[in-house]
């Protein structure tokens, strides 16, 4: 029977209980004054079994958090959440594990001054903190701000920057892959939620530390207007983001090729888009390309691909053999449309032999290279077969292109040579 994550969940939770059912029965006859009590157990050993208990229920309560860090992981389904998850249950660990260990001291008698030390030590430190935290390091519009109250504004806007990027991950996952709505425009609404809400977010941190918008407005456009012109680039990139978001010529999951380059957009930002390429390399494309320059666009509504393949044959051969095969060779292989069908196109003749061009057509333009590679070992196979002899360079002869600017097939000699 597989170990789901309910079972390991009841499972913790019995554990917690147990644990805690422990520690609270030893606990009741060490703090009882009965003069009868009803079981005699030394004062030491119960203890000592305080203390083990103790343990136990941090190591139980560590394992519960992780349980909970997994189920969080994912919950979320986005792997960006991972090192920040690890983070922040490591240091609620830390804090069980802590709470655990000072319970546990606390009932051994014998590590009293230890536990003296220790608290005074922490004393010292909460007073140094709590000192440096009011120490004044910053005035804005007459406000005086603590070094303590600008670290809690950071954490909040820290807070704020996951909690807009966490909302974004839910919306899309749980909300908006419920409707009838294509990746790129799941992507394009949860891009602009994020946006709103951390602008929201961090207007509300300027309003709840006091500082005025306008003096704040006023100061942006200052410095605006000093680093405008070394952040031209980055400003343009911001426009063209908008715009991509808005218009959505270009969208998550489409196969698009953009100088020379191709590849599946993974994302698309304010700055820039992310294609993912098929050696596994990632190519961060500004997104100023993607506006200005020239774009192929595979992935239509239609979301298919025409195939084009010349094959070049000797002056001797059949056309119409030729013709039939290529277009048997396009009816076998799976990958090829039925609709539009497969065309073959007698080119004319070249100094070398006939020209022909299948057209096929294939539903995964993607796929258009491995599909175009099977067809190409097929042809060669089946045309050999059936006696029709392919036109090559002579050996020796150097490489040079067909008169219509398209190249042979196949460099390889009848005899087999290169």
């Amino acid at each position: 029977m597989l170990y789901t994550w309910d079972m390991r969940r009841r499972h913790c939770y019995s554990l917690l209980a147990q644990a805690a059912g422990l520690w609270g029965a030893l606990a009741l006859p060490a703090g009882a004054q009965s003069e009868m009590p009803l079981i005699t157990v030394p004062l030491e050993a119960l203890q000592w079994l305080m203390a083990v208990a103790s343990v136990v229920l941090g190591a139980l309560g560590s394992w519960g958090l992780n349980i909970v860090r997994g189920r969080l992981k994912f919950f979320i389904g986005d792997q960006r959440f991972d090192p920040w998850l690890r983070s922040l249950f490591g240091l609620l660990q830390g804090g069980v594990w802590f709470a655990a260990l000072w319970l546990a001291a606390g009932n051994l008698k014998g590590l009293d001054p230890l536990r003296s030390q220790v608290a005074l030590l922490l004393g010292g430190v909460a007073d140094f903190l709590v000192g440096v935290w009011q120490v004044p390091v910053l005035t804005i519009d007459k406000t005086r701000f603590p070094l303590g109250t600008l670290l809690l504004l950071l954490v909040l806007a820290f807070a704020v920057f996951w909690a807009s990027r966490l909302s974004a991950v839910v919306l899309k996952r749980f909300v908006l892959s419920r409707f009838n709505l294509t990746i790129g425009s799941q992507e394009a609404i949860a891009t602009v939620c994020n946006y709103v809400i951390s602008a929201v977010g961090y207007i509300l941190l300027l309003q709840l530390a006091g500082i005025d918008l306008g003096s704040i407005a006023i100061l942006l456009g200052v410095i605006g207007l000093g680093v405008g012109f070394a952040l031209q680039n980055l400003a343009r990139n911001f426009i063209s983001g908008l715009v991509l978001l808005i218009e959505r010529p270009v969208q998550v999951g489409d196969y698009i090729v953009i100088d020379n380059k191709d590849g599946v957009v993974e994302s698309v930002n304010l700055r820039a888009a992310t294609l993912r390429r098929f050696d596994g390399s990632r190519l961060i494309v500004p997104n100023t390309l993607l506006v200005d320059q020239q774009v192929l666009n595979w992935s239509t509504a239609e979301n298919r691909a025409r195939l084009s393949l010349e094959v070049l044959v000797r002056g001797s051969g059949d056309p119409e053999v030729v013709t039939e095969t290529l277009l048997k060779i396009a009816s076998e292989e799976r990958r090829v449309l039925t609709n539009p069908v497969p065309e073959v196109i007698f080119r004319g003749w070249r100094e070398l032999g006939m020209l022909f061009e299948l057209w096929a057509w294939c539903g995964t333009p993607k796929e258009q290279l491995r599909i175009k590679s099977a067809l190409y070992y097929k042809i060669d196979a089946e045309l050999r077969e059936r006696g029709v002899e392919l036109a090559f360079l002579e050996y020796g002869q150097p490489w040079q292109m067909l008169p219509n600017g398209t190249t042979p097939m196949s460099m390889q000699q009848p005899n087999g040579r290169n």
